[in-house]
């Protein structure tokens, strides 16, 4: 029941992408609908890049600046080799290629080619020596292991028309889910025939796949999709852009105002640990797109599951007062194994004795949902959770929240991560503050009781920009450091060996933001070439140092 409640945020913070210098003007339609005359099949995914040339020189460049080589400096001359021009000579070097698949799933995929070749390219020799028919349409070489293609398309303007366009970065790939929309049921149908087949209890089986169709169905009102890609001398940046169809509840959701640069919360909390988040989101358009999706859950039920679902939305009442503006989090190493430090600070409307109670209220309703649905203790795991007082800090009055979750030891005989977690949360001055610590509790009680920001805050090391919801920040090394401790799969002297390997590396976070805005969801994500490159270097050591040595 945890992950219905979750549902919509789960489908906004699914997603990833670059920031503000390479943003251009939009079209309104995300990835544009080609349509092609006489044909039966239309296309509906595509990937483009710029100039092969160009392409294989900048690929050059990241291969080289994480492990520079003979080999990678000579990946413009293999690739041409493999294609049987070895210098590329007889590919246009200013011109995009592209390669378009069509919408057939019941038979082999139906897909062209199109770049710009001349006309004695020994490279057309390799493609015809691959299966591949070649075409020439208006300058533009074609080619498709699909011969019966060319016959029937009558006019392939509309296709050319966006493959001669350079694509807004160096690779982009976009995909219209017009297809999903026309096969939707044959989707469910073969969902439902899945389940049916699994070791769940019928009743169970039931439940998940009205879930199922519905997560389908809000899927379904999304346009199109785009990634783009940005290579550099110091970074990948990639951009993940999803389009809704207009007039639908997630177009709503996905233009939303976000990112009015407010640092209430922020500027409390410290840069740190593994990952640190700064948000800004309007609570009311996410409550609405949850009551949507409630609404919907509610009338595939009956019975006690659909009450336990009406009960959760009179708790969810208060969400708009009680999480609304922003929030800024942080999660840590923590002291004990298989544990993880939890902050958040956030903006809120309630008292302390309504935050508590609608804590309270949900923890009480999430045992009892947990204790009703079967598919939990079918997968060998319970949860138990409690809430009460804490000890005042400060005469602000304190809670706690707790969790535990027992796993059959027959499944999992190593127990499970995150077995038992405690939280302790106050609300003070406006904001609510939860952590995993209660030294951390205290400290971050007093500061806003001051009303005394900390130096170098998230505020500023994550400051969000215009029209941003959400900027991140993802240490990779104290990640790898966490998830080591949390395995337990090493003994404490090649744990701590491991742990001091990883803090000697020089990684730089992995940086990223999401946006919102006229029905469309962002999300960046930058990832420097030197982490990168002191990642692979470090496991290479590791995988050598683990290797027996032959002896001489």
């Amino acid at each position: 029941m945890k992950l219905i409640a979750l549902l919509s945020l789960s489908l906004t913070l699914f997603f990833t992408g670059y920031g503000e210098s390479i943003a251009k003007p939009e079209p309104d339609l995300l990835v544009p609908k080609i349509e092609l005359a006489g044909s039966k099949v239309q296309p509906f995914v595509y990937a483009k890049t710029i100039a092969l040339p160009k392409l294989l020189q900048k690929a050059t460049m990241i291969a080289q600046a994480i492990r520079p080589n003979p080999e990678n400096a000579a990946i413009p001359l293999m690739a041409g080799t493999a294609l049987g021009d070895p210098s590329l000579a007889s590919v246009d070097p200013k011109r995009p290629v592209s390669f378009f698949l069509f919408d057939v799933f019941e038979d082999d995929p139906v897909f062209v080619l199109v770049a710009k070749l001349k006309q004695d390219s020994p490279i057309r020799k390799t493609l015809e020596g691959a299966d591949f028919t070649i075409a020439d349409k208006d300058g533009w070489t074609l080619a498709t292991q699909t011969p019966k293609l060319f016959n029937q398309v009558k006019d392939w303007s509309a296709l050319l028309a966006f493959a001669r366009v350079a694509p807004s970065t160096d690779v982009e790939f976009g995909v219209r889910l017009d297809p999903m929309r026309k096969h939707l049921q044959k989707i469910k149908d073969a969902i439902n025939e899945g389940l049916a087949g699994s070791p769940f209890e019928e009743d169970t089986q039931t439940s998940l796949g009205k879930v199922i169709e519905v997560a389908l169905d809000e899927v379904a009102t999304m346009d199109s999709m785009k990634i783009n890609l940005l290579l550099s001398n110091q970074e990948i940046i990639t951009r993940t852009t999803f389009a809704a169809q207009k007039g639908t509840a997630l177009a709503k959701l996905f233009s939303t105002k976000a990112g009015g640069g407010k640092v209430s919360a922020a500027q409390y909390l410290e840069p740190g640990g593994w990952m640190t988040m700064v948000l800004d989101w309007n609570m009311e358009n996410f409550m609405a797109y949850y009551e949507h999706v409630g609404g919907k859950l509610k009338g595939s039920f009956e019975g006690e599951f659909k009450e336990l679902l009406e009960r959760l939305d009179t708790l969810t009442v208060d969400w708009t007062k009680a999480y609304g503006g922003p929030v800024a989090m942080r999660y840590d190493l923590a002291e004990k194994e298989g544990a993880m430090h939890f902050v958040q600070i956030g903006s809120t409307e309630l008292t302390p004795e309504a935050f508590a109670k609608m804590i309270t209220d949900y923890s009480a309703l999430t045992q009892e949902m947990m204790e009703k649905i079967e598919l939990f203790e079918e997968a060998g795991v319970k949860y138990k959770f409690k809430s009460g007082k804490g000890k005042p800090v400060k005469g602000i009055p304190t809670h706690r929240f707790s969790m535990k979750m027992e796993a059959d030891p027959e499944l999992f005989p190593g127990g499970l991560p995150f077995s038992e977690m405690n939280y302790h949360f106050a609300v003070v001055d406006g904001h609510y503050v939860t952590t995993s610590d209660r030294k951390e509790l205290g400290r971050l009680i007093r500061s806003l009781k001051k009303g005394k920001s900390v130096k170098n805050s998230l505020a500023q090391t994550l400051a969000l920009q215009p029209g941003q919801m959400a900027r991140w920040s993802f240490d990779v090394g104290k990640y790898a450091e966490f998830v080591t401790g949390m395995t337990g799969v090493l003994d404490e002297e090649s744990m701590q060996e491991l742990v001091d390997g990883i803090r000697k590396l020089d990684l730089v976070p992995i940086t990223g933001s999401m946006s919102l805005g006229s029905g469309r969801f962002k999300s960046d994500v930058r990832i420097p070439l030197k982490t990168i490159k002191a990642g692979i270097g470090f496991m290479e050591k590791a995988q050598a140092g683990a290797t027996p040595q032959v002896p001489q």
